[in-house]
């Protein structure tokens, strides 16, 4: 009987080893370092610094500014009326929206919405002013924060365009009339963001040093 349990106890503590063992080699294997150190050259030089900006380069001249744009162009000029017809881009939908209560959207509603958007506050020579995102922000299709849909049962938000993230450079275009909203163009997208979660520079001097600055301190 004696023999009989320390064999088992034996086969116990293999079972053990040999599951430690594959547990420790699948989180090799899972780990990058593992795969990084099978290559007899890890890190090769894909692009030196000026073929990267030969690159972004053409990217910016070859897929126009409806896909990237190089918002330092602002510092010269920008027309009222480019700004118009961005904002205009978007259009107000003529199918029932609603919000999450499923309260269709009126055409009262939406008017106050296009009166919110401050067009004839744009002058043709506008000013404009230089950000930088402090929070992750949302970008949105018109200067509203309720969440509204084509569908009374879905959550997702029509009218949510993308996100700006967190240190992203923006220019700011136009305000909203409650001042709550500004549409700012950012390196690949236009919209309505918070006011409150862009931070404005002095100039647009301070605004290139703040993107020179390094990434930690």
């Amino acid at each position: 009987m004696k023999k009989l349990i320390l064999l088992i106890a034996i086969l116990m503590c293999t079972g053990c080893s040999n599951s430690e063992q594959n547990d420790s080699a699948v989180t090799d294997y899972q780990s990058a370092d593992y795969w990084i150190q099978k290559l007899d050259n890890p890190a090769p030089i894909i692009m030196t610094e000026d073929k990267i900006k030969h690159f972004n380069e053409t990217c910016f001249d070859e897929l126009g500014e409806d896909y990237l744009m190089d918002l330092s162009r602002f510092n010269d000029h920008i027309s009222g009326q480019e700004i118009r017809t961005w904002i205009e881009s978007y259009q107000i939908p003529t199918d029932p929206i609603f919000d999450l209560q499923g309260q269709e959207m009126t055409e009262e509603n939406w008017n106050a919405v296009k009166a919110n958007m401050n067009m004839d506050d744009i002058s043709d020579t506008p000013s404009i002013q230089w950000g930088i995102c402090t929070v992750r922000s949302n970008i949105k299709s018109f200067p509203i924060e309720t969440v509204l849909t084509d569908d009374p049962e879905s959550t997702d938000d029509l009218f949510q365009e993308t996100a700006l993230l967190f240190n992203e450079p923006v220019v700011i275009l136009h305000t909203s009339t409650d001042k709550i909203w500004s549409y700012i163009a950012m390196y690949n997208y236009r919209g309505w963001v918070k006011t409150e979660d862009v931070a404005i520079c002095k100039d647009y001097k301070e605004w290139t040093q703040l993107q020179d600055m390094p990434e930690s301190l």
